[in-house]
């Protein structure tokens, strides 16, 4: 019964190893441990160690899949556009399939890039046929989870996370993102016992000091956020979107005039996280502003309209209009 669950009749098959080039491999076990830090120049050397796997093997069809992947999380972590990337994710993702149809990590990574195109449907039938093929991958699990909470649809993305994390408890941004999934489902309590557990076992992972500080901020913990918000920029000085973080800990912990300066000392952050930030010191136009200027760009956050932070704004008819242009509403 076990087996008829966890392995489907094509993962089965016996197949050839995708390459017989060692330095191909070496290259790619490398470039993926560097996508696991998700630190953007460890992400932009890994686009490179890709590069010379395929430059070494052009048919490795794991190497296309990995430059298609870390393309889309350079985009997920706000470093590039969307249509930058569009041309190499398509193009590799194609090549990768057509190499090896039944490669279930390149499903994954056209599920990601259907999610970001706002194919939500398109995106769950891809997903689903990854865990079919790959029914032990971590990050298939651990993505889907992420776009089920996007949807809503709470119960469904903890199967999801907790499969993640059973798969891989070492995991540093699966360990913070189920935490991640309580706060969207509006647990604050549970996503910040996720968070301290994270930050005890990876104490120098920004991203979760981050969410640490929405979690304790939602939960009426403002002076608890603002620490938690001050240390995620201490481990990562100057980081756009965590200063804008640290300035909504700030607006909802009542410090209007620190908020504001904190918020205007960096240029070029994410509209989405400012239009949070003027939400909860009441700027409601000024938060609608921004995110017609996120909707227009194509931020990598729009997915995220459901974040409690924007709560303020939300039984504004503006807000439902913009929902349903992400396509998260009918």
């Amino acid at each position: 019964a076990l087996a008829s669950t966890l392995v489907s009749p094509e993962s089965s098959v016996s197949r050839p190893p995708p390459t017989e080039s060692l330095d191909a491999y070496d290259r790619l076990t490398e470039a993926r441990f560097l996508l696991a830090s998700r630190q953007a120049p460890n992400m932009r050397r890994a686009v490179e160690l890709f590069r010379e796997a395929i430059a070494i093997d052009s048919s490795y069809a794991p190497a296309y899949t990995g430059l298609a992947e870390a393309h889309l999380l350079l985009y997920s972590w706000d470093q590039v556009t969307l249509e930058e990337i569009k041309p190499v994710v398509e193009s590799s993702l194609d090549r990768a399939l057509t190499l090896d149809p039944l490669l279930g990590e390149a499903h994954t990574d056209r599920a990601l890039y259907l999610r970001n195109l706002g194919r939500f449907d398109e995106s769950e039938r891809a997903w689903r046929r990854a865990i079919e093929l790959v029914p032990g991958h971590a990050t298939t699990h651990h993505w889907f989870g992420i776009m089920l909470w996007e949807l809503g649809r709470f119960d469904e993305s903890r199967i999801e996370l907790r499969r993640a994390l059973a798969l891989d408890p070492l995991s540093q941004i699966i360990n913070t993102n189920v935490g991640f999934g309580e706060y969207f489902a509006r647990d604050y309590d549970a996503a910040i016992a996720q968070y301290q557990r994270a930050v005890e076992r990876f104490p120098d992972f920004s991203y979760t000091w981050a969410l640490l500080a929405l979690a304790h901020s939602m939960n009426g913990q403002h002076d608890e956020a603002v620490q938690a918000g001050r240390h995620a920029l201490e481990i990562s000085p100057g980081d756009r979107n965590y200063t804008q973080v640290l300035a909504l800990a700030l607006a909802r912990a009542g410090d209007e005039a620190e908020a504001r300066r904190v918020m205007e000392s960096v240029q070029g952050s994410d509209p989405t996280r400012r239009a949070m930030v003027y939400a909860a010191l009441g700027d409601s136009d000024e938060a609608f502003r921004l995110l017609d200027e996120a909707l227009d760009e194509g931020s990598p956050f729009l997915t995220e309209l459901r974040d409690p932070a924007y709560d303020p704004i939300r039984e504004d008819p503006r807000f439902r209009a913009a929902m349903r242009r992400v396509g998260l509403i009918d």
